[in-house]
């Protein structure tokens, strides 16, 4: 699980976790509560998607208090990632 490896924050919980497949690239969603190291509670919104043996990693970071508003927007433009702009 890639969102628990890091040294930035301690992973509280996994809120949510689903496959996900954005412009046919299938990867994961996760969106866990975590306490950065200042201490502050916040929310973590990850996408990890695997491609030609690699992976694409999408992360938005926000205060607990904003996560209402600002988790939507994360996974809004998670979405809208095209796999050839051209």
């Amino acid at each position: 699980m890639r969102i628990a490896e890091t040294p930035q924050w301690k992973l509280d919980k996994i809120v949510s976790s689903s496959p996900i497949t954005i412009d046919g690239m299938r990867g994961h969603e996760l969106v866990a509560d975590a306490t950065n190291n200042r201490g502050k509670k916040i929310e973590i919104y990850e996408v990890v998607l695997v491609v030609d043996g690699a992976y694409i990693l999408i992360t938005g970071i926000v205060g607990k208090e904003q996560a209402r508003e600002f988790t939507p927007v994360f996974r809004k433009m998670a979405k809208s990632l095209k796999r050839n702009a051209g």
